[in-house]
């Protein structure tokens, strides 16, 4: 219960921040974790990946177990260029090239500014 609780209030943050937002994805983000996670659903303002995560709508592991032991020759392999063909994701870049596409990027929104109403705060899930 407190897994969903603290989750409920970190998906709030995200989803009401009006600061700039960048996500990179070093390795795995599946399903609700992508989502969760900062993405552009989410209201992203750039979600980058390495060349080597993995972003689908669930893990590998799960996908096994749903799919019948006949139909294992279907492509399950996530894969980080069908998410960017997607537009689940903006640019993928190699690790080395992280801290100056990061600084690139916040340059880019230094002067982000969001139309929000006056009363900016909700009601945050407890």
């Amino acid at each position: 219960a407190g897994i969903i609780r603290h989750g409920a209030k970190l998906l709030y943050a995200y989803a009401e921040a009006t600061v700039p937002k960048i996500t990179v994805i070093l390795r795995k983000a599946y399903g609700g974790a992508y989502v969760a996670m900062n993405s552009k659903g989410l209201g992203a303002d750039f979600v980058y990946a390495w060349p080597a995560a993995e972003i689908d709508v669930m893990g590998e592991m799960f996908a096994d177990e749903i799919v019948h032991p006949a139909s294992r020759e279907i492509e399950m392999e996530p894969s980080v260029l069908k998410a960017a063909q997607a537009g689940l994701i903006d640019d993928i870049f190699m690790p080395a090239e992280t801290r100056e596409r990061l600084i690139r990027s916040f340059d880019l929104l230094r002067r982000k500014e969001e139309d929000r109403p006056l009363k900016k705060h909700g009601n945050m899930p407890l």
